[in-house]
């Protein structure tokens, strides 16, 4: 997970990127965009908000709600960069 900004409307986000295992799979895919829709729905101060999912360059991201704060869990295997998705995320508005 990592702090992105977006442009339309100005403002910062956190980017997840999903599993390669997740975006190769075209079943998995495809479940991931109708939860993502259906959890968009939801309004509660324990929630982030998720305002879209998308792929740029084959690299599948959840762009959400960003706080500051500290992490609620860390897995040693995470990747640390998402460089990629960022600035294709802000070349793309």
């Amino acid at each position: 997970m990592c702090k992105a900004e977006d442009r339309r409307p100005p403002r910062f986000v956190a980017l997840q990127s999903l599993p390669d295992h997740v975006a190769e799979a075209a079943q998995a895919l495809g479940r991931v965009q109708p939860e993502a829709q259906a959890a968009s729905a939801l309004n509660h101060s324990n929630i982030g908000t998720i305002h879209e999912v998308d792929d740029r360059h084959g690299q599948v991201f959840i762009a959400m709600s960003f706080w500051t704060g500290t992490a609620a869990y860390y897995h040693p295997g995470q990747k640390k960069s998402c460089t990629r998705a960022n600035e294709s995320r802000s070349n793309a508005r």
